[in-house]
């Protein structure tokens, strides 16, 4: 089921209300282009399910893990190696509150284990989507996935903008540099980012308060 940004945009100040929701959509459309019965499956040659009703979504998500596949699920692309630790059931990874939630959970725990030594708060937010996708800090860089998220936002920003008045963030890049470079070099993000990483103006911080480092979508150490 695909969604529209207003719809988003209201389950993720309901659900995810620490996270600002430039961030969290930008996420969900770089992870399921906003459809919340989505179905990764991370094996080569296996083509992913594309089901039609959530009870398709969790027959397939069951039948896949069930024969030992490690797979993808919902909004956020949740992996199903990290549904324990997130406290999600196969059934609610398809529910996109509880998805939206985890999401913010992952990239939570991830900012807050590189925040303090970030150089800069856009340097942490970068740095926490890699994470987020890979579990480490660097190889999101490398694949590209930072750059893809930034250049969700660059779509997704504009239409939070005309749903809803949210706080003005500036303008995210069209494009961005590629990142490759060796293994043991640090990678900086993007300096001209900008992300506006207040849920709303009142609040302070993206994200919710956590202990340690989750990796890949949510797996934790």
């Amino acid at each position: 089921m695909i969604l529209d940004v207003a719809t988003l945009l209201s389950l993720a100040g309901a659900c995810a209300p620490t996270v600002a929701p430039e961030t969290l959509i930008s996420i969900v459309h770089t992870e399921s282009r906003f459809n919340s019965l989505a179905i990764g499956v991370n094996s080569p040659g296996v083509r992913a399910p594309k089901p039609a009703t959530k009870a398709q979504a969790i027959a397939a998500a069951r039948s896949l893990i069930g024969r030992g596949y490690n797979i993808d699920l919902g909004l956020g692309q949740i992996n199903s190696a990290n549904l324990g630790w997130l406290g999600l059931s196969v059934e609610n990874a398809f529910e996109p509150c509880s998805n939206l939630a985890a999401a913010a959970r992952v990239l939570a725990t991830n900012y807050q284990a590189v925040a303090r030594l970030a150089p800069s708060r856009d340097h942490a937010i970068a740095t926490a989507l890699s994470m987020y996708n890979t579990g480490d800090r660097q190889r999101g860089f490398r694949n590209g996935y930072v750059a893809r998220v930034y250049a969700s936002a660059s779509a997704v920003i504009p239409l939070i903008r005309g749903t809803a008045p949210v706080a003005a963030a500036p303008a995210i890049p069209q494009s961005l540099p590629t990142f490759a470079p060796p293994p043991d070099t640090p990678v900086s993000p993007p300096a001209a980012a900008g992300w506006n990483t207040a849920a709303r103006a009142s609040q302070a911080s993206l994200m919710v308060f956590g202990d340690g480092a989750a990796s890949q979508k949510g797996q934790h150490p």
